[in-house]
């Protein structure tokens, strides 16, 4: 599978390319995977090549909510929208209206839309946000997001609460930084954990996109129950035609 049909839904997005999965390093079929290259993941699949908007005709607007909290800075919240319209292509235009205000992220908008460009910008945030806490490289940061996806992710099954009601969902969850050679200068950053509730019961797909940072030793059993020093969590609110 070539690069060009990898990133066919987020071309226009220069600076999120490191997320996505790259020709050469990885492979959507088994011949391609006999040559020596790697098969795409299913976290990858899932995140990022899915087809996250089957199902809808018309145009919509797709209301989200996201809010960041904890101790390490003072909490803000603010609204998300996509507005999207279909093509004769049969994928999707997606403009992106992510937060406002100091918070506000500009991407460009999405003109052949597949999987849904609000992962992207919720991971484009946080790389953003982790490089103002702690320096270094952005890229560096995608980089080990996006390996994170194709050699270490879990799924498993999730029930989110969306408007009183529970909804069955996959959650991929990632932990980039477990074992990172730069550990010593991400302090209680090595553990920050990524999980992504994927459900097709709700329009885009996307219910609920959450990362946190505690202070635990890192790892998939490090837990004390504490509230998270850093939280950031996007969810699903409505749609609208």
């Amino acid at each position: 599978m070539n690069l060009s049909r990898l990133v066919a839904t987020t071309v226009a997005m220069a600076a999120t390319l490191m997320l996505m999965p790259t020709n050469g390093a990885r492979a959507a079929d088994p011949a391609a995977a006999a040559a020596g290259e790697l098969p795409i993941s299913e976290a990858e699949k899932k995140i990022f090549l899915d087809e996250h908007f089957d199902g809808i005709g018309a145009a919509h607007v797709l209301r989200y909510h996201y809010r960041q909290s904890g101790s390490l800075d003072q909490p803000f919240d603010g609204p998300v929208v996509l507005t999207i319209k279909p093509k004769r292509s049969g994928r999707r235009a997606v403009d992106v209206s992510y937060l406002d205000g100091a918070h506000k992220v500009l991407l460009p908008a999405v003109d052949d839309a597949k999987a849904n460009p609000v992962i992207l910008y919720f991971l484009e945030q946080d790389v953003r946000d982790m490089h103002r806490r702690l320096g270094g490289s952005e890229n560096y940061f995608r980089r080990r997001i996006r390996l994170a996806f194709a050699e270490g992710a879990q799924l498993r099954p999730a029930s989110v609460e969306l408007g009183g009601k529970m909804v069955e969902a996959t959650e991929v969850v990632i932990r980039p930084f477990v074992g990172d050679p730069m550990k010593g200068k991400l302090g209680p950053y090595e553990n920050k954990t990524y999980a992504f509730a994927m459900s097709d019961r709700v329009p885009g797909q996307v219910l609920r996109l959450r990362s946190s940072v505690t202070g635990d030793a890192p790892g998939p059993a490090a837990s004390t129950g504490e509230a998270p020093l850093l939280e950031d969590v996007l969810m699903f609110e409505n749609a609208a035609r």
